[in-house]
């Protein structure tokens, strides 16, 4: 029992954490909200923090980023700056698309923005058909196949196959040991534990942070949520390396003995 309760030690000492999952750009989905409650100005200064997050923004998220700006300086009355960050988005996703619900003449700016960046496409389409077909070289003829040798028939002995060897039966073959189950079990309740505290603690991080990006939460708490929401994400991260780790530990355990 004492070996047992050591083995685990170690094995919980040697769990690493499990890498932590990245987390969306949180301003980016706050300047979606000001989008939607037709704040464009709080939405383009959300947008430049966007940008300027420490952590590196994804280049869907960097889509978004562009696409939104134009957005909201096209219902600010700036096409200019709306054209600049369409085109921008467009280069960086050429099938990226108005949110629903677009105003008509939104759509019909930027659908004009969006074929200019097609042509390009099709001519090089239209190139690769236009290319004449390449001539082949008829087929070499089939070069003359030589006679058949004929083979002299041969004698074959034919003999009878030795029967098999029957085995000796000297003893009976030795019973199956019986495996202890104790070390796999402890570990593997381990493994239970730790995935359940893996759940709790996720649920409890993603719980923070939708607190720390609602519309209604003061900046102080949102940042004292996010700070929470980091935290519980830590510890379920901790709980599932055991949890993993602990599962690894019972099988090994289970099949070595």
């Amino acid at each position: 029992m004492r070996h047992a309760w050591s083995c685990l030690l170690l094995v919980l000492l040697l769990s690493t954490p499990a890498v932590a999952a990245r987390k969306p750009n949180p301003f980016l989905v706050q300047a979606k909200v000001h989008y939607q409650g037709l704040e464009y100005e709080k939405c383009l200064r959300r947008l430049e923090q966007a940008a300027r997050w420490k952590l590196k923004s994804t280049r869907a998220e960097q889509v978004d980023i562009e696409l939104y700006s134009g957005l909201c300086a096209f219902n600010l009355g700036n096409e200019e700056e709306a054209r600049k960050s369409f085109s921008v988005a467009l280069e960086l996703d050429p099938k990226v698309e108005l949110p629903p619900y677009s105003s008509p003449r939104l759509v019909a700016f930027f659908d004009a923005l969006a074929q200019r960046t097609t042509p390009a496409e099709d001519t090089e389409e239209e190139t690769a058909q236009a290319e004449p077909p390449v001539a082949t070289p008829p087929p070499a003829a089939p070069s003359p196949t030589p006679p058949p040798v004929q083979d002299t028939p041969r004698q074959v002995e034919l003999q009878p196959a030795a029967p098999p060897e029957q085995p000796l039966l000297t003893q009976a073959p030795p019973a199956p040991k019986s495996k202890k189950l104790l070390f796999p079990v402890l570990l593997s309740g381990t493994s239970a534990v730790a995935a359940g505290g893996a759940v709790y603690f996720g649920l409890q991080a993603r719980s923070e942070e939708e607190k720390a990006n609602d519309r209604d939460t003061f900046y102080e708490d949102s940042l004292a949520r996010r700070d929470d929401a980091r935290q519980n994400a830590k510890l379920a991260n901790v709980a599932l390396g055991v949890a993993a780790t602990a599962a690894v530990g019972a099988l090994l355990s289970y099949v070595l003995q």
